[in-house]
């Protein structure tokens, strides 16, 4: 009984901590030549600075990529332990580990840290009629 007891306090104090973050939110119309969009960490090793970068890439005459950087409430990296770390609540979460050499630097995210794309609708008054519009939500889930 203490061990079921134990795993559900463990769990319930687990669930208080999962969120999310949000990113980016916009209508698809402002991104209608984006072909993909791809999120990933990025570190600045002198000043323990961890953001995320949005990849666009776009199609028409020819393919454009362009990046959006995003500052993240509570995520630094910590080059000591070579981590990014998001901090919630007092609670630091490793989202990524960083690898330097002199190759350049590698970052393989966590599986305590996602990325999620969602389109959903919403209505808007424009002051003469209301329409539905699509938008894309990205957000980072902890």
């Amino acid at each position: 009984m203490k061990t079921i007891l134990a795993l559900m306090l463990s769990l319930t104090a687990f669930s208080a901590l999962a969120g999310e973050i949000k990113l980016y939110d916009r209508p698809t119309y402002e991104t209608s030549q984006v072909s993909s969009i791809r999120e990933e960490f990025q570190i600045n090793p002198e000043l323990g600075r961890a953001w995320v970068n949005m990849k666009f890439d776009e199609v028409g005459d020819g393919p454009v990529y362009y990046d959006q950087r995003v500052q993240v409430a509570g995520l630094s990296y910590n080059s000591t332990s070579n981590e990014i770390l998001l901090d919630v609540e007092g609670t630091q979460i490793v989202c990524a580990t960083v690898k330097i050499n002199f190759f350049g630097v590698r970052i393989k995210n966590t599986e305590k840290c996602n990325f999620a794309q969602k389109l959903y609708n919403v209505k808007v008054d424009n002051g003469y009629e209301v329409e539905t519009i699509q938008k894309l939500k990205i957000t980072l889930v902890y």
